[in-house]
């Protein structure tokens, strides 16, 4: 079975709880959710989709004082229209994002990459250890006011930015994916348009097996 995007959506403010609806629908879902805060400490605290469903987290990753972004999943969340509550332990100015994906039997949670740093090309590769794969791309990036060249061979899903002032505490936070039809590197080569600090973390779904089907009969 190959795997397809579902949907995406995403919130943003400067608080220490974060609501809003999405909608996982079709078979062998998953969700996932990407957040961005300006911060150097871990404030997350949990991840529930539709009030009892937790999400685990993947991987996490920070540059210096400046930038935190984070990756969470969850396997087959129930098909319904529910909130995503996402609780931190202090107020963030976060942007934070969901995306939900049909035909996924696991996230390899052994193979992930993340990366961190302050310049205009948050590079970041990947090694898929599966046919048919989907690579997805959590990126958490300084300010509001960046301008993205986003890498031709990835396709956004959501992009979302916190506001307010100072500016210096806002966050992109922007959720793209890939296609993997053979087993190797991929890299993400998007580019800004500012010198700024930026997390990011690429993740491997691996595709659910086809089912096979037939044609049975019976001799009298």
């Amino acid at each position: 079975m190959a795997i397809a995007f579902n949907s995406a959506t995403s919130t943003n403010g400067d608080a220490s709880s974060f609501t809003f609806s999405h909608t996982p629908a079709g078979a062998d879902r998953i969700l996932l959710v990407y957040i961005a805060y300006k911060d150097s400490t871990d404030a997350e605290s949990t991840v529930v989709f539709n009030t009892t469903e937790s999400l685990t987290r993947l991987s996490q990753g920070s540059y210096g004082a400046t930038q935190f972004g984070s990756l969470w999943y969850l396997l087959n969340p129930t098909a319904t229209t529910a909130n995503v509550v996402v609780t931190l332990t202090t107020a963030e100015r976060a942007a934070i994002g969901a995306v939900s994906y049909t035909g996924v039997e696991a996230i390899e949670t052994g193979n992930f990459s993340t990366t961190s740093g302050q310049d205009t090309n948050p590079l970041n590769s990947i090694t898929t250890v599966n046919s048919d794969s989907l690579a997805v791309h959590a990126l958490s990036v300084r300010d509001r006011s960046t301008g993205f060249t986003d890498d031709v061979n990835w396709t956004l899903r959501y992009t979302d930015n916190s506001l307010g002032n100072p500016s210096n505490r806002t966050a992109f936070s922007r959720g793209y994916d890939r296609s993997t039809p053979t087993i190797g590197s991929y890299t993400t080569d998007t580019t800004i348009d500012a010198v700024e600090a930026w997390v990011s973390i690429l993740a491997e779904l691996r595709a659910a097996p086809a089912i096979s089907g037939g044609t049975f009969g019976f001799i009298m």
